[in-house]
């Protein structure tokens, strides 16, 4: 790598005419210092492989500036400093510097000077912040970013004639190197953080670092606002080479005493990958450690997911019609049942509502019924709500679309719609985007995509038909968005039909449009079940103990018309085995 790290020599000729406001400096004369200033390079640690014979490299960026602060030696607390600003030697490990601000180092005993990089115009006699979670690596095997963060000082010091001085400054943090492989199939991904996990809390995220303290003690004080188990580095989307991501981090020393540290990397589209560092020693200021690291994915597909940690919830969002309504009703009731309660559910819902109308009512902020299942809940409530209040208010870990299908005037007939890819587009691309984009900027996260495939509808060729058509439209969508996650109820519907069970699968008649309250309502939600949980929780719904014998109360959009169909053990058996055959043939779709 061409600019590794950290500082060697830089040389700077303070150039002052003068002088400050209590701390008056006499004006250069035969008493004023030229000073040089060194850097002591990073130490790399024995316990680690070793990075390069010269260790890390320093390069000057534009503008870099350091802090000289003058202290009385007979006593007081300091108020001024004076910034030197590089004038030459950017790009390079030497450089001069001039002050430019009117006053100038004197060798008269009166004064202590201390250095500090880099410069801040907040520094005050309680010290300077450091704030070490802030960090951002621009590229793969980037050290730009350190610079920003790597705090040096100086022991404060009276200047010596004959009209020279030196400043040894030393590093107040550790640097961390972690050089992390990453599994084949990750080889293209880009990621956007990496997270250091440590088994207690030994990690610093800020804390106040006081230079003062150099003029009786020779190092400064450092005042932690909290130790913390977790510190992380934003990654600008970096993507491996070669499998391999070169990731740089200050930190303040951490306190590991052998224990085990893990690493996290997380993919621009959400998911986590990773991996442990055994037996960390703890380390010191001034040292380079290197951490060689493997990092795998869970078991869950990349399409989804993972699985959510302890407080956090997994957040699904449909936007569709009647059917997803039918297709999902009993979804909560099922997780009870599992004893999964930090699923949240959210649907949007229009009768027939193609994708043309909720990208209009996206885009006009037009509200219409939103049906939400609270973590825990067995059932939705309802309320008039925008999508982009919704989307807004709450990060959505899935966003799953389906499309309408224009019903005509005999239940047997249909017409474009679900049947037709040309109808997706281009609300579909549209729209995805638009609610990526608003996940990103609301909630710093990337949803996943999915597509409810559902079912066919009609008697003898009519429903062959239109199922045919539908699977041919999924699978061409699949092909031309990326969208891999497919919930396909239809297939499960399809594979009970050829059961035997059409007459119990839908609602007003043998061969209506929506699913009966029952057994056609079971069967959807099954398949959602299988589908999106079983991945993410290990849980399938074969074996769920959730039966229907009788109406469940409150049920959404389920008119007095709509049948009603029990559903037994043993008939429950049979819907959750068609579900799950039904996600395992929908792997296939192509």
């Amino acid at each position: 790598m061409n600019n590794k790290l950290l500082w060697l020599v830089a040389i700077f000729i303070i150039i002052a005419n003068s002088c400050s406001k209590e701390n008056r400096q006499k004006n250069p004369n035969s008493e004023s210092v030229n000073a040089a200033i060194s850097v002591k390079a990073f130490v790399v640690h024995g316990d680690t492989k070793s990075v390069t014979p010269d260790g890390f490299q320093f390069a000057f960026k534009q503008g870099d500036k350091i802090g000289i602060v003058p202290y009385a030696t007979s006593g007081g607390v300091n108020t001024v400093q004076m910034p030197m600003k590089i004038v030459s030697g950017i790009g390079g490990s030497k450089g001069e510097f001039t002050s430019g601000i009117g006053w100038s180092m004197i060798a008269d005993g009166k004064y202590r000077y201390a250095a500090y990089y880099p410069y801040s115009e907040n520094y005050n006699s309680e010290g300077i912040e450091i704030d070490f979670s802030t960090q951002v690596q621009a590229s793969n095997g980037s050290a730009a970013h350190l610079s920003a963060y790597d705090f040096l000082y100086s022991a404060a010091t009276v200047p010596q004639t004959p009209y020279e001085h030196s400043f040894e400054m030393n590093h107040l943090c550790a640097l961390a190197n972690f050089r992390i492989t990453v599994p084949e199939e990750y080889a293209s991904v880009k990621f956007k953080q990496l997270s250091v996990i440590t088994e207690d809390a030994v990690l610093v995220k800020k804390g106040t670092c006081n230079i003062g303290e150099t003029v009786d003690n020779g190092t400064p004080s450092f005042s932690i606002s909290d130790y913390q188990r977790t510190l992380s580095l934003k990654l600008s989307n970096i993507a491996p080479e070669e499998r391999k991501i070169d990731a740089y981090l200050l930190m303040y020393p951490a306190l590991f005493n052998g224990g085990n540290v893990e690493v996290k990397l997380w993919a621009e589209n959400g998911k986590v990958l990773s991996g442990t560092i055994e037996g960390c020693a703890s380390q010191q200021n001034g040292h380079a450690y290197v951490y060689e690291v493997n990092v795998e994915a869970s078991s869950v597909p990349s399409y989804l997911p993972d699985k959510p940690q302890d407080g956090e919830t997994l957040n699904i969002l449909l936007i569709g019609h009647s059917f997803g309504v039918d297709a999902t009703e009993y979804l909560p009731a099922l997780l009870a049942e599992a004893g999964i309660d930090n699923v949240r559910i959210g649907r949007f819902y229009y009768p027939n509502c193609f994708l043309s109308r909720h990208y209009d009512y996206y885009v006009n902020r037009t509200a219409y019924t939103y049906f939400y299942a609270a973590p825990g809940a067995e059932k939705y409530t309802s309320q008039s709500k925008t999508l982009y209040d919704v989307v807004k208010e709450t990060r959505w870990d899935i966003i799953v679309f389906q499309q309408a299908t224009e019903v005509q005037a005999k239940d047997e007939d249909f017409g474009p719609g679900s049947t037709e890819y040309s109808t997706y587009q281009p609300y579909l691309n549209d729209l995805k985007q638009m609610l990526i984009d608003e996940t990103i900027e609301f909630h710093d996260t990337v949803p996943f995509i999915g597509w409810h495939m559902f079912w066919g509808y009609g008697a003898g060729n009519n429903y062959t038909t239109m199922w045919n058509k539908i699977q041919s439209a999924t699978a061409q969508m699949k092909a031309e968005t990326g969208i891999e996650l497919i919930i396909p109820t239809g297939r499960a519907v399809d594979y009970a039909r050829q059961a035997g069970y059409t007459s119990t699968i839908y609602g007003e008649s043998d061969y209506s449009h929506h699913c009966s309250r029952g057994v056609g309502r079971y069967l959807g939600s099954c398949t959602w079940f299988e589908a999106i949980i079983k991945p993410i929780y290990g849980v399938s719904v074969v074996g769920n103990t959730l039966r229907m014998t009788e109406k469940m109360s409150g049920e959404s959009d389920a008119p007095d018309g709509r049948r009603f169909n029990l559903v037994d053990d043993d008939i429950a058996k049979h819907l959750q085995d068609f579900a799950a055959q039904a996600v395992t043939s929908s792997a296939k779709i192509k």
